[in-house]
């Protein structure tokens, strides 16, 4: 019988260098916001698919019971946790205890065992809550259109008629006999490489 799969781990990376959000958390709650702040992920680390279920009222009690701080101190030092970027707004909103760096540290352990960690957005399909959509990076290309093909058709086309016109009047400029010179080479390439466009196609 096949055991089953594993999604928590014994141990987590703790480095000896702490960062801003240890720093801030300790000047601001002391030892508290430090012993807090770690219990919570050693419990992420060894809960099933790394999150923490703050939505019944006994489940929480249980946190605070661990942690050792009073509901309202949990309170602050969760507010400035997810400030801070430690753990997610939203789901915390949601009383969800997730953190996306906690995991993304985790994927070396997940790739040995071939198979990926749950990231937010599973997380949320798993719950049956609502997560918000991280907005589309700017700058980046967006999809063709058939309004941007039959643009680029043409201007290719005015290119190549003006050219055409150019070479027939004998009036052809550097720039216009360059492109001419490296079109060439790039179609004498692809029809010396045919078949092997043909299975990168197939791999794409």
């Amino acid at each position: 019988m096949a055991r089953p799969e594993k999604n928590t781990v014994d141990y987590f990376p703790h480095y000896v260098n702490s960062g801003k959000t240890l720093f801030t958390v300790e000047q601001r709650f002391g030892n508290d916001g430090y012993a807090f702040l770690f219990k919570i992920l050693e419990i992420l680390g060894k809960t099933e698919n790394h999150f923490i279920d703050c939505r019944k009222p006994a489940d929480y009690e249980y946190l605070l019971a661990i942690t050792k701080v009073s509901r309202d101190k949990a309170e602050e030092i969760m507010e400035l946790l997810t400030t801070l970027g430690t753990f997610d707004t939203d789901m915390w909103a949601q009383r969800i205890i997730f953190s996306e760096n906690f995991v993304n540290n985790l994927q070396s352990v997940y790739e040995r065992r071939k198979r990926k960690c749950m990231t937010k957005q599973d997380l949320c399909k798993h719950l049956s809550i609502k997560c918000k959509q991280k907005p589309a990076l700017k700058g980046l290309p967006s999809a063709e259109t058939p309004q941007s093909k039959v643009k680029d058709s043409k201007e290719k086309k005015s290119i190549g008629e003006e050219e055409e016109g150019a070479e027939i009047s004998g009036e052809i400029s550097p720039a216009q006999k360059a492109r001419k010179f490296f079109k060439k080479i790039e179609d004498e390439q692809l029809n010396e490489n045919d078949e092997r466009q043909k299975i990168l196609q197939l791999l794409d």
